[in-house]
């Protein structure tokens, strides 16, 4: 038969001590904001009171990760401060959300600066610690229990030992100019990709978001906070002592109330934050935006630069990446964003319209343009339709190597034949592979369909050939053949209309490396490097080359005749302008940071700047660095392959 306890003095509670000291992590939760509160002074039972015995006091209230840009300002954190936090917490809103605030100062306010509230859950728990205090010490007067009574004494004036060390009052920075206050505006971008778009003063946004919340302490010597916390040390380490000695009545009180006590205060620490501050001296109005919630990251950013109408805290923040492609897309979101503006519904919010554009499509084609013409929404469509079938059976292809533990170019199944399976491996490396031939078949189609479409007869010159659309391999294979094809037809120059994705493959390894070698304004000493490299090969295969005056352009004859320089516009359609004029900038530029397309593009010129003159000049010597290796590799073979064909301009 199991037995438990025969009588009640058998039980033992010479450990009840430990229950003094659990529940760290309830009670560290709001102890900031606690002990802003006079109630901190009260003599009660405190959980865990040795977490807030600490050698060193924070400086700091605890800030939020977030990325914090102000609009107008230009100032930047890596932070949200704790006050602004409690007053909006943006972290609960969902993924890929924008919401929007008008934070303003209450003149009316009591308080003029956040304070703990009288009439909160922290207070509560405070008042049922005292309220636990009052009972024990009675019962041990007349008990006759004198070590519970040192214990209760001990443990009860403990916690106002610690509200006398840790006691401290807020101090937000104050605007000491009267001057008119300019607009401050913050957008802040939390890990999720959400946005939350603040619109307040520059007074405002500085006390909340990009000023110091200054903790200033009742004791300020950092000596005599370490005494007091020496202290409290002793009374807890002789409270606990004393308890264990009590009698078994008033330590089974002890242990009852200390873990109704931790109960508590778990159930305060999962409780909003807000709800133990005092902010009104802050007011709080939310506006809308038009339309349904974002449901990508690029949707949010487009929702937040149309409340905002600016980009400039997306560069600071570095909110997009600061590719070509991403600039050019944020100086069109933000065309796009001052177009509108906002009214006030019928329910008092100040809304916000969105513009009719798509954010995810101009990205797309600025990323991968597919079409370098005006095209149907149908052949749009169907080339996305096959791209998305390569796709799909891309995934499926890897989906069957990874449960065969086999490279995407299966050489064996040694994943499988470990685990004594190969003809299970066997059969997934066949299906993985069945699945690669389709995803190279719906990419061939989708690669001649675009290549028909953009290269129909009258929407390119026959001199001239479209690669939008096509992935690096895909314009690699269509270019060679079309070298082949104009060597068979006696062609003498080829124009090649490169999109912006494939650029960096196909662009300069053809026409910088075939026509344009670069001044050496951007190499070591101003030192050419790519031009000897191609002025050796061209005497090397017997080729004539000529050199455009201070332009940094070579043009070369492939068919072996005289190379002389084309002085009139060449008038195939979108393709480049070649001009002879001195001291006049060509039309177009390919190493620089100002780019303008063809009209055939339909993308306007644009401007970027990537963080200053050193990073740009660093950015074009790594590119030059790059084009003389491929100078040195590819050049002979490039220039035999082409040699007798045709002159590449």
């Amino acid at each position: 038969m199991m037995i438990f306890l025969k009588n009640y003095s058998d039980l033992r509670l010479d450990i009840v001590g430990f229950l003094a000291i659990l529940g760290e992590g309830s009670v560290l939760a709001n102890a900031q904001v606690a002990s802003l509160s006079r109630l901190f002074y009260l003599p009660r039972l405190l959980p865990a009171p040795q977490a807030l015995l600490r050698p060193s006091r924070p400086e700091i209230l605890a800030p939020h990760i977030a990325d914090v840009a102000g609009v107008q300002s230009g100032n930047h954190k890596r932070h949200v401060n704790h006050v602004a936090h409690v007053l909006i917490n943006g972290e609960a809103f969902p993924k890929h959300s924008v919401r929007v605030y008008e934070i303003r100062r209450n003149a009316n306010a009591a308080p003029d600066l956040p304070k703990a509230k009288t009439k909160a859950p922290l207070s509560i728990v405070a008042l049922l610690g005292c309220a636990f205090s009052l009972p024990l010490l009675i019962l041990s007067i007349s008990m006759n229990d004198g070590m519970a009574l040192l214990a209760t004494i001990l443990l009860s004036f403990l916690s106002t030992v610690i509200g006398i060390g840790q006691k401290w009052k807020l101090e937000l920075t104050k605007r000491t100019s009267k001057d008119i206050v300019p607009p401050g505006d913050v957008v802040i971008r939390y890990p999720k990709g959400n946005f939350l778009v603040v619109k307040c003063t520059e007074e405002t946004s500085r006390e909340l978001y990009f000023a110091p919340e200054e903790i200033e302490y009742q004791v300020t010597h950092p000596e005599i906070y370490r005494l007091i916390s020496l202290l409290g040390t002793l009374m807890l380490m002789f409270g606990v002592i004393c308890l264990g000695n009590a009698t078994l009545t008033l330590q089974v009180c002890f242990a009852a109330s200390y873990m109704l006590l931790n109960a508590a205060y778990w159930i305060v620490a999962a409780l909003p934050h807000k709800l133990h501050w005092n902010l009104t001296c802050f007011m709080v109005e939310e506006q809308k935006i038009e339309k349904s919630e974002p449901t990508t990251f690029t949707e949010a950013l487009w929702q937040a630069i149309v409340v905002t109408k600016s980009t400039e805290w997306c560069k600071i923040g570095k909110a997009a990446p600061m590719t070509e492609a991403w600039n050019q897309w944020l100086h069109d979101a933000e065309v796009q964003a001052k177009t509108v503006g906002q009214y006030v519904d019928g329910m008092d919010y100040t809304t916000y319209q969105l513009p009719d554009w798509d954010p995810q499509k101009a990205l797309r084609e600025l990323m991968n343009p597919t079409f370098n013409h005006d095209s149907s929404g149908s052949a749009e469509a169907e080339y996305d339709r096959l791209r998305d079938l390569a796709r799909q059976e891309q995934g499926k292809r890897q989906h069957c190597f990874d449960k065969a533990r086999i490279p995407p170019i299966p050489p064996g199944s040694r994943q499988a034949y470990e685990r004594g399976d190969g003809a299970a491996a066997h059969e997934l490396s066949e299906e993985g592979k069945r699945h690669g031939q389709l995803m190279d078949q719906y990419n061939k189609q989708a690669s001649d369909y675009i290549f028909r479409e953009n290269n129909a007869v009258g929407r390119v010159d026959g001199d001239t050939i479209d690669l939008h659309g096509q992935y690096v391999k895909e314009a690699e294979e269509i270019l060679e053949q079309r070298i082949r094809y104009a060597q068979q037809t006696g062609q003498t120059h080829l124009h090649v209309l490169v999109p912006a994705s494939i650029t960096r493959k196909i662009w300069l390894t053809l026409l910088r490396l075939l026509s344009i070698v670069g001044k050496g304004n951007h190499s070591p000493a101003h030192v050419q490097k790519i031009k000897p490299r191609v002025e050796e090969i061209c005497q090397e295969l017997g080729l004539q080359y000529s050199t455009e005056p201070n332009a940094g352009r070579m043009y070369i004859n492939l068919t072996g005749g005289p190379a002389d320089m084309p002085s009139q516009h060449h008038t195939g359609a979108g393709a480049p302008h070649y001009q002879q004029h001195h001291g006049q900038q060509q039309q177009q530029q390919y190493g620089g940071g100002q780019q303008q397309y063809g009209q055939q593009t339909g993308y306007p010129a644009q401007h970027q700047q990537y963080g200053g003159q050193q990073q740009h000049q660093n950015q074009n010597q790594n590119q030059n660095e790059e084009l003389e290796q491929l100078a040195k590799k590819l050049l002979p073979k490039l220039f035999r392959a082409c040699r007798g064909c045709c002159v590449v301009m």
